[in-house]
């Protein structure tokens, strides 16, 4: 009786073995930063100050760690926002390159630029003007192979990771 369950483990085993297992692919990520575009207010004009204006891209490093030759991967990232107007967290920006990666292997990639652009609040004629716009909060980056998630990294941690999960609309 104790070993009835065996057969069914041996073939669940052989089964699941060639395929992909999450962790075989380290994910790192390095946030290249464009200047922040903040002009300084002019005294003597009336108005809004000038808009603050965030630029990234991200440098993306991929590891194998295994023996296993991956082909046909996506990888797939992601620039998280917070608006002014909305509470929480929202896709900025996202997008997907193919990769492949040999045993013990790495590689790097660099992803386009993600833009936000803030304009702060202001008062105008004593009338208070709220603020606008979005503001880079953080990013994300998958490596997938079908809809098993091989390797992955957040920066934020499993909050920014929420945000994909989400409903629409919902951030987090």
């Amino acid at each position: 009786m104790k070993n009835q369950f065996l057969p069914l483990l041996i073939v669940l085993a052989v089964m699941i073995a060639p395929m992909a297992r999450a962790g075989d692919i380290t994910v790192e990520i390095k946030k290249i930063n464009s200047p922040t575009a903040k002009g300084k207010p002019d005294p003597k004009k009336k108005g809004p100050p000038p808009p603050e204006i965030d630029k990234a891209k991200l440098a993306i490093t991929l590891k194998n760690t295994s023996s296993k030759d991956y082909k046909g991967l996506a990888l797939k990232y992601y620039f998280f926002s917070h608006g002014a107007a909305s509470p929480g967290t929202t896709i900025e920006k996202q997008g997907e390159k193919p990769v492949d990666l040999a045993p013990g292997a790495s590689t790097s990639v660099e992803t386009e630029e993600a833009t936000c652009t803030y304009q702060p609040a202001y008062s105008d004629k004593g009338k208070r003007i709220h603020a606008t716009g979005s503001k880079l909060a953080g990013a994300g980056a998958q490596v997938v192979q079908g809809s098993t998630v091989l390797g992955e990294f957040f920066t934020g941690g499993e909050t920014m990771k929420k945000v994909l999960t989400a409903p629409a609309g919902g951030g987090h």
